[in-house]
């Protein structure tokens, strides 16, 4: 999902990130999603068009009885 800039990402983390944020003061909310972006940034895009997308990984796991 890529979201063309800085401000869209942020504006859309600030909106589901609220598990990470929920206990943060309101006026250090913007320091941390901005550090969380930051931080995401040299982790999860693999050139720089990929600046501003999220990539979710989800895996599925099937259990069987042994």
């Amino acid at each position: 999902m890529g979201f063309g800039s800085r401000a869209a990402f942020f504006a859309f983390c600030a909106v589901g990130c609220v598990a990470w944020t929920e206990l943060l003061p309101v006026a250090a909310r913007p320091d941390f999603i901005n550090d969380v972006l930051d931080r995401y940034l040299g982790v999860a895009a693999d050139g720089s068009e990929e600046g501003h997308t999220f990539k979710f990984y989800q895996m599925d796991i099937n259990m069987l009885a042994n």
